[in-house]
Order: structure tokens, then sequence, then C-alpha cells
């Protein structure tokens, strides 16, 4: 499975030019990150440890993700290992990634491929997609990887990668014509297509975040008139204006299950804020709640931000996981009157 997207064209495209991916990348491979390791391994291995990967590295970037997946592995070498685990075993090893319910939905997938396959991920879309927490982009992840099958677990990294080839600027999602250009392509070569997804997530890491791209240093050929017909203009990106993360007050909205809202003051309802910090806003939040209440903390990304009286904020949601602390709860509706009170008196952009 490729995509589906909304958009439609007319226009007939170029087969997309794989061979050149894979020269450039033979020279810039990641090879250093652990779940890469492919060689010798069986298929129920790599598909775990496809899997393992894949979950943590949702939003959350590679490099911080190795630590964690190589104690995990560790410490859970199969997925009837893993089966076995406690939420309160696992956690230890899991908590600063942070998305608990996805720890929660690993345990319950590790025991349901355990149970229901033997130990053996299906190789399937339907099959993987009815695993907790596995959607489509893991599916195909899994079917790349550890199966070697025609498919590209895309991604806004892939898309992105497609986009600039074929429109030489990125778009918001990709024409029928070119899934169905893609999807032949794949039908029709015989080609390793583990070595293909690799390569693409390598291309597409070493270009997120450029607002432009160097074509003439770009390793894909005839961007921008790559189109055999239907020729479009390039659309040109628009650089974003940088908002200051590290110079932001922190505010913390910690809940239980959006029910009972836990305030930083005993006399009335208000959030919790931390001072701006070099440090990134999850770990830094995790840390004060441990260091200060002993709590565990699960946190989403950042909600809001913005500035107020020229100062900028940002605001998370928390939930407590672990420990206990005196904390006074509020109900929703004290949440509610706060956020009302403090949104108003936000600078306008």
């Amino acid at each position: 499975m490729i995509m589906t997207t909304m958009a439609t064209t007319n226009a007939s495209f170029s087969p997309f030019p794989f061979d050149e991916l894979l020269e450039w990348h033979a020279g810039n491979r990641r090879d250093h990150l652990p779940w890469r390791d492919f060689t010798g391994r069986k298929q129920c291995d790599l598909a775990y440890r496809t899997w393992v990967s894949e979950i943590f590295l949702q939003q959350t970037q590679a490099e911080r993700v190795i630590p964690y997946y190589k104690q995990v592995i560790a410490a859970y070498p199969s997925v009837e290992k893993l089966a076995t685990a406690s939420y309160e075993e696992f956690f230890g090893l899991y908590q600063w990634l942070g998305y608990y319910s996805r720890a929660r939905n690993m345990l319950r997938t590790a025991e349901a491929v355990t149970r229901q396959y033997g130990g053996l991920f299906p190789d399937n879309t339907v099959a993987l997609r009815a695993l907790p927490g596995v959607g489509a982009y893991t599916a195909e992840a899994i079917r790349a990887f550890a199966y070697d099958l025609p498919t590209l677990a895309m991604d806004t990294n892939l898309v992105r990668i497609f986009s600039r080839y074929y429109f030489g600027a990125k778009t918001p999602s990709l024409p029928r014509t070119i899934e169905k250009t893609l999807l032949e392509q794949m039908q029709s070569e015989n080609r390793s297509w583990r070595a293909i997804n690799a390569a693409l997530m390598d291309l597409g890491a070493a270009t997120t975040g450029r607002l432009m791209i160097d074509f003439d240093r770009y390793p894909l050929p005839g961007c921008r008139f790559a189109m055999t017909a239907g020729s479009l203009e390039p659309v040109p990106e628009r650089k974003k204006k940088i908002f200051p993360r590290k110079d932001a007050v922190r505010i913390i909205v910690l809940h239980e299950n959006h029910v009972r809202y836990f305030s930083s003051r005993q006399d009335r309802y208000e959030p919790f804020f931390l001072e701006p910090s070099e440090c990134e806003i999850r770990p830094a939040m995790q840390e004060y709640f441990f260091q200060n209440y002993g709590l565990s903390i699960s946190v989403r990304p950042v909600r809001w931000h913005g500035y107020r009286d020229g100062t900028p904020h940002m605001l998370a949601n928390a939930q407590p996981q672990t420990g206990s602390a005196d904390l006074r709860p509020y109900p929703r509706s004290d949440h509610a009157a706060w956020e009302s009170s403090f949104f108003t008196s936000c600078d306008r952009e």
C-alpha cells in the first residue's frame, strides 16, 4: 500500500530513479542505527525489531530512540519475551520516551502476536493493521523491512521526496497518477525493497528541515523536469518564522483523563509554570515532576505556543503515570475557565 490522497491529475509521470537513489545511499547509509542490522536475522527477529523501532520512532528523533531501543531489545530479545512483561517492568525501560499509550499497546500487540501468530508478525496489511497501535506506516515498514515486499512505508518525509522530484517543491499530498506510477514500477522491478525504503528514509532524514533544496547537488536527477506531460510550475517554499522555544515559559496542564485537573496552588486552580530552559520541553517537564513531586508523567506534544505580554509561552498536556503527590484536583470547568481567561489575555499575532 502506498497512500491514498485527494489529489487527482491527468498528467503522465516518468518512473522514479531508484538506481540513482541507491548509488547515493551507498555513501550515506545510517548504519549506526541498531535496527538497521539485517544481516543473518530471521524474519521473526527482523519483524520484531522493526516494529519496536518504528513504534519508538513515532514523533521521536532517531538519535534519542537508540539507547531505549537497545535496552528494550536487551531485556526482551523476542516478542514472546515482551509478551510476558508487566507494564511496571516495561515502564522502567520506556518511561522517558513519553506517549505511554504506546507502551500499553506494545504489550497488547506482543501478546496478540505470540498468541495468534506464534511469535511471527503477519506479512499482510490487514492483519498488521488489526494489531493495537499499528497504523498504515508501521504496517508497511514491517512488510518492507522484515519481508522485503514491494511496498513503501510512506510518511511525510517520503511525500516530500516524491513531490520534490516530480514538482520541485513540497506538496501537501501526492497525485494518484504518481501513486499509480510507483505501484506499477515496484511490481515490475526485481529489487530489494528493504534497501529502497532504507535509502528513502535516510534521504528524508538528510533533507528534513531544509526549506529549499540545492537541486544541482540533490541525488535525484531531473528534479522539476521529471514530468513527461502536464507540466506544473514549482511552488516556492515559504520561509517559516521560527518560534523561540528555548526562551518560552512552559505551561503544564496536568490532568487525569481530562476529568480531574491538578493545580499548582491550593487556593485556586492554576496549571504549572516552568521557567525557560535550554532543555527540550518534554524531558524538562518530566524531570520537574519527578524531582519535585515524585511523579512520573507522560507529556503530549506542545498544544499551543504564542506570546503573552511579549513573552513566548508553550502549553502542553500531561498525565501522571506512577507515584502520588499532594496536589489538589479541580473539575474540568475550573480548567476551562482558566484557559478562557489566559488565552483572552494573550497577544494577537
